[in-house]
């Protein structure tokens, strides 16, 4: 049931969906096609079970009337056990986001919703009411979507605001954990931190509404700020957060942004800079001196040349073979495996 009281037999009957045998692979409409190909609109709506944005508010989201109760258990009792089922050993990095929009209560009412779903990573080989020991295949990441111009004036009213939002509930939580337990335990789990939108919209290294110099308190303006500065500001919180972790003994978080998908190649010398590593990053077979230091200093690169087909480069032509043989430090990976 959705909040407004509309229950899930209503919301599959205005998708044509009158009996359970009508739903097939095809209908679900989720799978990527050529109408995805450089079209991040189509391939976004193909979250959308049978185009529905309401389907996807109920088997999705962590936040809804169920408090995300069928998303936790197609992540716990489908996605963690067919991990663990695998011959080979197979990890996996998923992802959920923090917009900044909530402050400590975005951060505590996802924590609450990995723990009381028991979604860390769990043996449930004998099923979900076992003693919950962990088996070391999953390490949670959080991306952090750029969109000042969709909150901006809304749940912050500045570029500093943003940042408090997303890193003072980490920051107390690593101070004062008995304070903020659920987020403590938490981040316990997280391995690293993204930084995502979509890199094909074009921007400068630095744009007239955000010099150099400008400080986070200053930035106000519904534009979104360039791709450095959000990816710099990023950087330089979990560097402090980071080393207070290191000195208490805690885990610390890798900085991994989505780069060089599509964007233009100044994002790519950015996370040279600052990233350990990048998801995405083919576009570096197009930029042979950033591919050198990049294979030099051995930033990582996580490439899904199968999500790439349906966007931006046919499989028959990814460079992750290319790359992988000139000594790059490449993993493959699924990105959307839906």
């Amino acid at each position: 049931m959705l909040k407004d009281g509309t229950t899930m037999t209503q919301v599959l009957q205005a998708c044509g969906i009158q009996d359970v045998d009508e739903i097939t692979t095809d209908r679900l409409d989720v799978a990527a096609n050529s109408s995805m190909f450089h079209r991040f609109d189509n391939f976004n709506d193909s979250y959308n079970p049978f185009g529905a944005r309401d389907l996807r508010t109920i088997f999705m989201k962590t936040s809804n009337h169920m408090q995300g109760q069928y998303f936790s258990e197609l992540t716990r009792d489908v996605v963690f056990k067919r991990i663990q089922t695998q011959t080979n050993r197979v990890a996996i990095e998923p992802r959920l986001s923090i917009y900044g929009r909530g402050g400590t209560q975005e951060w505590k009412d996802l924590s609450s919703w990995i723990l009381n779903h028991k979604v860390l990573d769990m043996d449930i080989s004998n099923g979900p009411s076992n003693k919950g020991s962990l088996t070391g295949h999953v390490e949670w990441m959080i991306q952090i979507p750029r969109l000042c111009n969709i909150f901006m004036g809304k749940a912050y009213d500045n570029f500093a605001g943003l940042m408090s939002n997303i890193f003072q509930p980490m920051f107390e939580a690593t101070l004062y954990p008995t304070q903020h337990p659920e987020i403590y335990a938490f981040l316990a789990h997280v391995g690293s931190i993204d930084c995502v939108d979509d890199e094909s919209n074009l921007d400068s290294l630095l744009s007239t509404a955000c010099a150099a110099n400008i400080k986070p308190s200053d930035y106000t303006k519904k534009e979104n700020p360039p791709y450095s500065y959000w990816c710099y500001h990023i950087y330089a919180n979990l560097y402090a957060l980071n080393r207070l972790r290191e000195a208490r003994g805690l885990n610390i978080f890798q900085f991994k942004p989505h780069c060089g998908e599509s964007g233009p190649r100044h994002h790519l010398a950015t996370a040279y800079l600052l990233a350990d590593s990048i998801n995405h990053g083919w576009r570096l077979n197009m930029e042979p001196s950033a591919q050198y230091l990049y294979y030099c200093s051995q930033v990582g690169l996580g490439l899904c040349p199968l999500s790439n087909d349906a966007l931006f480069v046919p499989l028959n032509k990814s460079p992750i073979g290319k790359l992988h043989q000139r000594g790059l430090r490449v993993g493959l990976g699924t990105d959307d495996p839906l």
